[in-house]
């Protein structure tokens, strides 16, 4: 509470690589540099052709039907 707040610290992706070579948390946070440098774009063809595709609404539908038939009814609080 009587503590001044740490202002946040930016750090080059050349120096984060650079360090990455030495301390592996850098070599981490230099692998996590797409996420804030590009896009972030999430494919379902993996698990699709796992598991299969299915409107989300039928999705949803079997979860709750399975949720009900599984587990007890809540007491209220």
């Amino acid at each position: 509470m009587g503590k001044k707040r740490k202002r946040p610290v930016s750090v080059p992706r050349w120096a984060t690589r650079a360090i990455g070579a030495f301390e592996r948390s850098f070599y981490e946070l230099n692998a996590l540099a797409p996420i804030w440098y590009e896009p972030c774009v999430i494919s379902s063809s993996e698990l699709a052709e796992k598991v299969g595709m299915t409107d989300w609404r039928e999705g949803v539908r079997q979860m709750l039907a399975a949720e009900t038939s599984e587990t007890p009814a809540r007491q209220p609080r």
